[in-house]
């Protein structure tokens, strides 16, 4: 069986640095893939519901 790897989690203690490296690697996905295959989620501005929501979407079934 393959293995998917459908969540990316970028942490760490320097927001400024996370933006940078996100916006880095969400362009070069977008590029690559399509932005129909992304989804963010951002702790502090998501309701527990719409998490429930985007798990249960089209980008986090997508092959890539």
């Amino acid at each position: 069986m393959e293995k998917l790897n459908n969540v990316i989690l970028f942490t760490g203690d320097s927001s400024a640095a996370l933006r940078k490296n996100l916006s880095a690697w969400t362009a070069s996905f977008v590029e690559k893939y399509g932005d129909m295959n992304v989804a963010t989620v951002r702790v502090g501005e998501t309701q527990p519901s719409s998490v429930a929501t985007e798990l249960l979407s089209t980008p986090f079934f997508a092959e890539k």
